[in-house]
């Protein structure tokens, strides 16, 4: 299974480091499944959500469709740039929205991890835990 954001012009890519997301089981009769666990990667999607594909064939509504099914799920990582490891660029990034709250001209919603409409000491308490963090 592989995730991408929906609306990947709007917002940044979601990027992955790991195989792929595994499901727990097998599909039931009707197609289900769930998937949990933790997803190795990083990016921004605030809106249009994810879709997935497996083995690299996207999941859509219904036979004929060309639209994916996209999964109302927002995305905030500390990799913002998509490099496999939070560094100096993703601090960067973060910096330049740092003190901004919603309607400020350098106002990131990527960086608002906690969701207060600012970028403040509390999204940095959430971000500096992941400094140097890897994906492999």
């Amino acid at each position: 299974y592989w995730m991408g954001a929906c609306v990947p012009d709007v917002e940044r890519e979601i990027c992955l480091c790991c195989d792929g997301v595994v499901a727990d089981s097998l599909t039931n009769s009707d197609g289900e499944t769930t998937i949990s666990g933790f997803i190795g990667g990083g990016g921004c999607v605030l809106s249009g959500g994810v879709y997935m594909s497996i083995q690299n064939q996207q999941i859509l509504e219904a036979p004929g469709c060309t639209d994916p099914i996209c999964l109302d799920i927002e995305i905030r990582s500390p990799d913002y740039i998509c490099s496999g490891v939070v560094d100096l660029s993703d601090f960067t990034a973060f910096i330049n929205a740092w003190n901004e709250c919603s309607g400020d001209a350098n106002y990131n919603e990527c960086f608002d991890f906690v969701d207060n409409d600012c970028v403040d000491l509390s999204d940095f308490s959430a971000f500096a835990p992941h400094w140097q963090h890897e994906c492999r």
